[in-house]
């Protein structure tokens, strides 16, 4: 369009001024058209979707966490019941309004999708299951992976999540397909994940990141279910980043949170995949604050290097196997 203008511009100076003024309405129009209109009307259902929000509705938030509203705060702030008796406070802005009324939709009208909508699963209903499931989470550089293999060392089955996860979007073919449709050609090469190419796009951007947890979560649940099915022991254990912020927390009947000191939990992820501080705060970002995961959960383990980590197990272990 601006070279366009140019060669108007310059095929008779005498007129390029009205020419101009001409062209630079036309542009204004097409702004206001496709770009300003369509945002402040969704800007205005949005207003008006999440200031007719009542107690006990059901919600989705851009980051992914799902609970049901149990008050409507006059300071444009909702407390959310993310799990019996836990609570977080969350701004009505922070709602997908686009998620939640997909959520609330009657399961017949419920579709996985993984470009615009998030993707919905209902939880697993397993008839011949019995087994008692228990999650194991903690923040990046938490140490939760080194509980989980003293619980090995006890013998009880352990799942990593977020290994299953890479797995399942190296091999499933559905996966595959969704990945590509959204990310592009680049996220693959030669069948192979370009993990690279998908973590400039999703580590810097949530909602890309959520888009991405959208496709992969639900094969990853479904998969880890089947798998604790084939499992023969008193319980077994799921280990998993992101329990509370991809809403996977459904279906897990205790959770044990891992939990360390943030300047320790830095020191260890700058150590181990060899980056920067601020590389670190970043990916922290992204998490559920440590506080607040921490009292989402059963137990809570405390890595700091100075408490006993084993005890620690231990103790979680016995009440498990009573």
């Amino acid at each position: 369009m601006l070279s366009t203008a140019m060669i108007l511009l310059s095929a008779d100076p005498k007129q390029g001024g009205s020419v101009q003024l001409l062209l630079m309405g036309g542009i204004i129009l097409v702004f206001w058209l496709f770009m300003i209109r369509p945002q402040a009307k969704k800007a205005k259902e949005q207003k008006k979707f999440v200031d007719n929000m009542q107690k006990g509705d059901k919600i989705v938030t851009i980051a992914g966490i799902h609970g049901t509203v149990n008050k409507v705060n006059e300071d444009n702030t909702i407390q959310l019941e993310v799990s019996p008796g836990s609570y977080l406070k969350i701004e009505k802005s922070s709602i997908s309004m686009e998620w939640t009324a997909a959520i609330n939709k009657p399961v017949a009208e419920k579709k996985i999708v993984s470009t615009n909508v998030i993707i919905l699963h209902r939880q697993l209903k397993i008839a011949d299951f019995f087994m008692l499931l228990v999650g194991l989470t903690g923040g990046i550089g938490s140490g939760k992976s080194v509980v989980a293999k003293i619980f090995r060392t006890l013998g009880i089955p352990v799942l990593d999540a977020d290994k299953l996860a890479r797995s399942i979007m190296e091999e499933d073919t559905i996966v595959q397909r969704d990945i590509i449709k959204t990310f592009g050609e680049e996220s693959y090469i030669d069948g192979k994940l370009n993990r690279g190419f998908l973590a400039k796009i999703v580590f810097k951007n949530p909602y890309q990141l959520q888009i991405l947890n959208n496709i992969t979560h639900p094969r990853t649940i479904a998969a880890g279910f089947e798998w604790a099915k084939k499992q023969n022991a008193p319980y077994v254990v799921k280990e998993a980043a992101l329990f509370f912020e991809s809403g996977s927390a459904e279906g897990i009947d205790k959770m044990i949170g891992v939990t360390a000191p943030k300047a320790l939990r830095i020191q260890r992820v700058m150590k181990r995949d060899n980056i920067d501080r601020e590389d670190v705060l970043e990916r922290m970002s992204r998490q559920i604050d440590d506080s607040i995961k921490m009292r989402l959960c059963d137990w809570v383990i405390v890595n700091d290097e100075q408490e006993p980590l084993l005890a620690q197990v231990l103790a979680i272990h016995e009440k498990l196997l009573g």
